[in-house]
Order: structure tokens, then C-alpha cells, then sequence
């Protein structure tokens, strides 16, 4: 009767919709695997980029000891104290060329990630991460 053909149009719809659920959830799953991949990958090059920066930092640290240690003062007045040693770079107002250098490290690192197969979002956003650009 009318109310089979009824209650089979609408079991047959809700198969269709639970089979597209089951499609979202299968894209949604391979994407947040790729994107766990991305960031792990991610995650060791900044690891070992901050491991590489620290052993530089340490050295340079050194040197300046060992400069510090060897300079005798000849014309300062004893009470003077040294200038302190500045360890970072200004970050108010970058001069032009320093930003557009800045931006294509931003583009040439995103040029990387999508070579590997990261998605254009994931690429991008680790990018600006890692060359601490906002745009």
C-alpha cells in the first residue's frame, strides 16, 4: 500500500544520507591524518632548527666571554660599566626590503610543504609559523 512505498522512499534516503556521513567522515579522517603527519614532520624540523639555534646562541655566548675576558681597559674609567651585550634584533618597524625578504621566505617555505603533499591551508599556516609572518 501507500504507507510501504512511503516508509521505503524514506528508508532508502536514509541509507543515502547515512552512506554520504560515512564518506564525510572518511574524508574528515584521511585529512586530520595527513594534517598529524604535517605537523609531526613540522614539529621535528622546528625541534631540531631550535636545537641548531641553541648550540649557535651557546658558541656565540662563548666568544663573547672569551672576547670580554681578553680585553684589558685602557681608557674607561674603572666605575663605567661595560654596554650590555644586545642579543636581539628590533621587531618594531622592519625596513621594506627586510619585509619583502621576509615574505618570500614565507611563499618559499609554503612552496616546500605543498611539494610534500601537504594540503594548501596546513602548508600555508606552518609556513607563517615559521617565519613568523601574520599575513
Amino acid at each position: 500500500g501507500p504507507i510501504s512505498k512511503a516508509r521505503e522512499i524514506r528508508l532508502e534516503q536514509n541509507r543515502k544520507a547515512a552512506r554520504e556521513s560515512r564518506r564525510r567522515k572518511k574524508v574528515m579522517i584521511e585529512e586530520l591524518q595527513r594534517s598529524v603527519i604535517f605537523f609531526s614532520r613540522a614539529n621535528g624540523t622546528l625541534k631540531h632548527q631550535n636545537d641548531d639555534l641553541s648550540r649557535m646562541l651557546m658558541q656565540a655566548q662563548a666568544q663573547v666571554a672569551a672576547i670580554e675576558g681578553q680585553q684589558q681597559p685602557t681608557n674607561a674609567p674603572a666605575s663605567q660599566p661595560a654596554a650590555p651585550v644586545k642579543t636581539e634584533a628590533p621587531q618594531q618597524e622592519q625596513p621594506q626590503g627586510s619585509f619583502q625578504q621576509a615574505e618570500a621566505n614565507t611563499v618559499a617555505t609554503q612552496a616546500v610543504y605543498e611539494s610534500q603533499g601537504f594540503p594548501a591551508a596546513a602548508a600555508r599556516a606552518a609556513a607563517q609559523t615559521m617565519n613568523g609572518s601574520t599575513s
